[in-house]
């Protein structure tokens, strides 16, 4: 069953999610939150991971998003 919402509310995050679904269409809600996601999430690449680490490779790259962003931000966000 799909129930179209009447209202939407959030906080921090969750109001700009809330923005983009009230001021959109319905027929473009998901798009624009997806472009959205895409922009904020993007991050600079990544470095290679070197062989023979103990860490895992996700291990890694997670630690190597959470340097970007302390040291650039995230990328698209404020754009």
């Amino acid at each position: 069953v799909y129930c179209e919402p009447t209202w939407v509310a959030g906080i921090s995050i969750g109001a700009i999610n809330a923005a983009l679904i009230a001021g959109n269409p319905p027929a473009h809600r998901v798009a624009r939150l997806r472009e959205f996601w895409e922009v904020v999430s993007s991050a600079l690449p990544a470095p290679l991971i070197g062989a023979g680490t103990t860490t895992t490779a996700r291990e890694a790259l997670n630690e190597s998003h959470a340097s970007q962003v302390l040291l650039f931000g995230v990328p698209g966000f404020f754009k």
